[in-house]
Parts: structure tokens; C-alpha cells; sequence
């Protein structure tokens, strides 16, 4: 469809190049460790200690993959930007377990595409 897809995540930029290494994406995953980008985005939500406590019996050591101890993540957000830099689309959901489904967005980008020029701001 054209778009270039980019995927922003709380790790170090070692931790993104493992990640990729062992999954495989298709797709740009970038660092963003000291969330400033999700800061920017109004993404950021800070761990309740339960909440905390429950990732390190999971083993997850939020601090060690960001190399911070902000003990914030972002929530789930996905977003389609016109090469203008107009969002067309967003998605934002403050349930961190939610994220949106690969559908959803398959039918987001086509509508993007297919709106007017003078709807889309293209």
C-alpha cells in the first residue's frame, strides 16, 4: 500500500536489535527507552507497584530493558500519518493488554488511502 511501517517501543537499542534478531519483524522497531517520544504523544502511563511486582514474578526487569527507572510503559497506540504529517487515523487504548487488531488497521489504511484528497488533507 506504500506506507512505510515504524514500530517505537520502550527498549534499549540493544534490546530492539535482539528482539528483531528473535522474532523476525518486517518492519522498523525503534528505541525509545526514555519515552519521549510516547511522552509527546501523551502515551504514558506509571506501574502501580503490583503492577511492578507482578512483571518481576514474570520475570521482566523493565528497568534493565530501558535502562531507566522511570517505571512508566506507553500504552498501546497506532497511528496512520499522511505524508503531509496529518494523523488520519489513531488508536489509543488505555488497557495496556489491548492492542489494536491487524484488521482494524488494515481497514484504516485503505480507507486512507481511498479518502478524498480535500477529507485526508492530501
Amino acid at each position: 500500500m506504500g506506507y512505510q511501517i515504524l514500530a517505537i517501543g520502550p527498549s534499549l537499542p540493544v534490546k530492539v536489535i535482539e528482539q528483531v534478531a528473535e522474532h523476525g519483524y518486517h518492519y522498523q522497531l525503534l528505541s525509545d527507552g526514555k519515552l519521549r517520544v510516547a511522552d509527546e504523544f501523551g502515551l504514558l502511563w506509571r506501574m502501580t507497584d503490583p503492577m511492578l511486582k507482578m512483571y518481576e514474578d514474570y520475570g521482566i526487569d523493565l528497568e534493565a530493558e530501558s535502562g531507566e527507572d522511570h517505571q512508566m510503559l506507553p500504552v498501546p497506540a497506532a497511528y496512520i500519518i499522511g505524508i503531509d504529517g496529518i494523523i488520519d487515523f489513531a488508536y489509543v487504548n488505555p488497557d495496556h493488554r489491548t492492542r489494536i487488531s491487524a484488521p482494524v488497521l488494515l481497514a484504516a489504511a485503505r480507507a486512507a488511502i481511498e479518502a478524498p484528497q480535500e477529507e485526508s488533507g492530501h
